[in-house]
Parts: structure tokens; C-alpha cells; sequence
């Protein structure tokens, strides 16, 4: 096996679709903290009353960011590399494809954005110091974006069909 197809291999194995089950814990996680973060901010008077202020808020906004830039990263990747060879997972007819398609560049060209967002924020702040401004709206956005990301991988998780009922792993 050349490295080009164990990097294909495991590249593939960490696209969300393919792999949805740890993808639907990261962004079940950004979610919570998202929410989480979102009622910080909305029952505070500002930064400085915050438990641990502008210093928290941009290491979350900059973490889920590149969460959030990777996956669609990869959903971009897989659904636009040359998979002759590989069985259709999605079940969708060309139609959708081209619509997934065109909502994966989405996705990434504002996951993209917000990354450099979140990265000159960052930078403004350790140059100046000072507390950033319209948190609400970028806490808000982000949990937006993770109950769309975290729909998009129990959709997929449950359209492959292999997993197992609640009801039956709890009972073993």
C-alpha cells in the first residue's frame, strides 16, 4: 500500500460522514459550551464581571473555530475527491449532491472566515489587552453552526445503520 493511500485512508477515516461517532461528541461538546458561554455573557454585566472574562471566551471562540474548520475541511475534501472506487454512502441522487456540494463550500468559506476572525481577535487582544466586543453574536452564530453540525453528523450516523438502539445497549 503506497503512503498516498494509507494518507487517503486515514484522512478518510476522520471525515464525518464516514465516521460520525466522534464528530457527534465534539459537537455535542461545542454545543453545550456554546450554550454554556452564551448565558455567561447574556447574565453578566460584561468581561470583567465574568469568572475568567475575555481570556475564556477567545480560547473557546478559537478552539471550536479550528473544530469547526477541520470538519467541514474534511466533509469538503471527501465530497470532492474522485471516489470511483468507493461505494456511494450518501444514498442521494445528483441533484442533492450538487446542493451538498455547494453547502460544503459554504460551510468551509465561513468556517474559514471565522477562523481568521477568531485569530485577529486573539491577536488584538494580546497586543492591547482590551475586552472584545459583540460576543453574543459570534457565541450565538457558533451555536448556530454546532446544532446544524451536530444534525448533519446524527443524520449521517443514523443513515448508516450501524449502530445499536439505546434501549439494547442499555440493557447488556
Amino acid at each position: 500500500m503506497s503512503s498516498d493511500t494509507m494518507a487517503h485512508a486515514f484522512f478518510e477515516s476522520l471525515v464525518p460522514g464516514i465516521c460520525p461517532k466522534p464528530w457527534i461528541i465534539l459537537n455535542t461538546v461545542c454545543l453545550l459550551s456554546s450554550t454554556f458561554i452564551f448565558y455567561d455573557i447574556l447574565y453578566t454585566e460584561g468581561p470583567l464581571e465574568r469568572r475568567y472574562g475575555t481570556q475564556l471566551y477567545i480560547s473557546w471562540n478559537f478552539g471550536t473555530t479550528i473544530v469547526w474548520v477541520l470538519q467541514t475541511a474534511l466533509t469538503y475534501w471527501y465530497f470532492n475527491y474522485d471516489h470511483s472506487n468507493t461505494p456511494d454512502i450518501t444514498n442521494e441522487n445528483e441533484d442533492d449532491k450538487a446542493t451538498t456540494s455547494w453547502i460544503n463550500r459554504i460551510q468551509l468559506v465561513a468556517a474559514v472566515y471565522f477562523l481568521m476572525d477568531s485569530l485577529h481577535m486573539l491577536y488584538r487582544w494580546r497586543k492591547t489587552n482590551k475586552h472584545v466586543e459583540a460576543e453574543e453574536w459570534d457565541v450565538g452564530i457558533s451555536t448556530v453552526a454546532y446544532l446544524f453540525e451536530l444534525m448533519v453528523v446524527l443524520r449521517a450516523y443514523y443513515k448508516r445503520g450501524d449502530f445499536e438502539p439505546v434501549q439494547t445497549a442499555l440493557l447488556y
